[in-house]
């Protein structure tokens, strides 16, 4: 897996009436408010407004580096509020999205266009068309209502100050940065009774060129204080005071915005009787997020999440688990569209146990699976360069998995700087969800892959994966772990594992 370690600064801001007591259509009923008489104490989702902001490059300032699945974020978020029955807080049609590029992920692309479909807005993420978007947003969401805005971009803290950055952006000219706290006074200022915001903006090495090693860098979290705007607001930071967040390349989202996801898909709904509530959301990311930093990255974290919220707002209802799950899409089979001179290497193989075998096909970057009517079933974007690829069971009473070896130049955050060799493992029936089995690099980084393998190295009847190097050949099980290595073979670490 690839990880950045870079800062991920998310904020949360719920700036609603105390308890919301009745959700129409969709919605459970909540404690009753106690608060003031001027607060709408009945919410319809036909009233709420978002805005989904996603800028993966920056067109103006190549200094700085690329927010990988920034957009892909976004439109994930986007489609959960929108088409999740168990969430639903928004109308499609009642959501703008300010992307700076496509989504990366294939299933990612596919809700982007059924959100489009459905009648949701894109725009480009210049930083006029955020905060215009920001203020358009916020003031059509009815006082019955919700505006949902999320961010997902780049960000550093300034003299204390938290910023993002627009596609438009540029490091040097701080007229091009967006002010945090001028996001959640817009918000604020608008007549909403209830607002979430999240902001989801990477803080590591902005600018690589010029911010190195500084007095107060910028791979911080800042401590979150006094940032609420009105009675009821709840902030949530993915990280706590001077830690850091991540990217997992396994799922391609950020760790926060995938716990974000989980956790109102029902994850946050356990003790309180099938609500997700902005309470247990947090409760939730935050164990979440925790985990997997402690094994991944720090071993020693005690917080990962920042918290703060007045009143009882921390009981508004985000999602109700009494309610049937958004069925997997179905994504129809497209013509392939491949170029075969582009082709690297491919596989026939029986993939899904219906007696007809797919494709598996490998070009520079992406891998494609192909039914025998040349029809795309299924495709899966590396980062980095594919090389090789085979497919084959563990054992003939195992499912089929794929194994591919390539290149990749974004492990600096593994403190493994310049190209390096590595293999990874794919389900089949999952290769658009882009969920890795596993992911591991050969080092020293110089080596190459030179061929993929199956064998029977033990001769115990189970199938291993034999990786010639370079300098040398070593042997892996179906489960990324070394059995045996040949003299004067490199090392293999697994830098992900599901």
């Amino acid at each position: 897996m690839k990880m950045r370690a870079i800062f991920v600064a998310a904020i949360v801001a719920i700036l609603a009436a105390l308890p919301v007591v009745v959700y129409k259509s969709t919605r459970s009923v909540g404690p009753p408010s106690t608060e003031s008489a001027a607060t709408s104490t009945t919410f319809d989702p036909k009233e709420s407004a978002a805005l989904f902001v996603g800028v993966r490059n920056f067109k103006t300032d190549h200094t700085i580096e690329r927010v990988e699945y920034a957009v892909d974020d976004a439109v994930d978020l986007a489609y959960t509020f929108a088409f999740d029955p168990r969430v639903r807080l928004v109308p499609p049609q009642r959501v703008a999205l300010a992307l700076s590029d496509k989504p990366l992920k294939p299933e990612s692309q596919q809700r982007l266009r059924e959100l489009k479909e459905a009648g949701a807005t894109v725009s480009f993420a210049s930083q006029s068309r955020i905060t215009s978007l920001l203020r358009k947003q916020a003031a059509i969401a009815g006082r019955n209502g919700l505006f949902i805005g999320s961010f997902a971009t780049h960000g550093f803290s300034e003299a204390g100050v938290p910023y993002v950055l627009a596609a438009t952006s540029n490091f040097r000219e701080p007229k091009t940065w967006i002010s945090v706290a001028k996001m959640l006074d817009i918000a604020a200022a608008e007549d909403t009774t209830r607002s979430l915001i999240l902001v989801d903006a990477c803080r590591e090495r902005v600018d690589v060129n010029t911010r190195t090693g500084a007095t107060d860098p910028l791979s911080a979290a800042p401590l979150v204080t006094g940032m609420t705007r009105a009675h009821g607001q709840v902030v949530l930071y993915a990280a706590a005071a001077g830690k850091y967040s991540y990217d997992d390349q396994t799922s391609r989202n950020g760790v926060f915005t995938k716990a974000v996801i989980d956790g109102l898909q029902c994850g946050a709904s356990r003790n309180t009787r099938g609500l997700v509530t902005a309470g247990s959301l947090h409760t939730f990311v935050e164990s979440t997020v925790r985990t997997w930093v402690r094994k991944h990255r720090d071993p020693r974290l005690e917080i990962a999440t920042q918290l703060s919220f007045e009143g009882r707002s921390n009981a508004m209802p985000l999602a109700d688990c009494s309610v049937a799950p958004l069925p997997l899409a179905a994504v129809e089979p497209q013509p392939a569209n491949l170029n075969w001179n582009e082709i690297r290497e491919h596989v026939v193989f029986e993939l899904f146990r219906k007696k007809e075998q797919q494709t598996v096909a490998i070009s520079s970057s992406r891998l494609s699976i192909i039914d025998s009517k040349e029809k795309l079933l299924a495709a899966y974007d590396d980062p980095g360069s594919l090389e090789h690829v085979i497919v084959e069971k563990e054992t003939n009473r195992h499912s089929p998995r794929i194994v591919v070896a390539g290149v990749t130049n974004n492990l600096d955050s593994l403190n493994i700087h310049g190209p390096a060799a590595t293999v990874f493992m794919l389900d089949p029936k999952k290769v658009s969800a882009g969920s890795e089995l596993w992911r591991g690099v050969v080092l020293p980084a110089a080596q190459t892959i030179r061929k993929l393998e199956i064998v029977d190295h033990d001769g115990d009847g189970k199938r291993e994966i034999a990786v010639t190097t370079s300098t040398g050949r070593f042997y892996l099980d179906f489960e990324g772990h070394v059995i045996a290595v040949d003299r004067g073979a490199p090392r293999f670490q697994l830098i992900a594992k599901k």
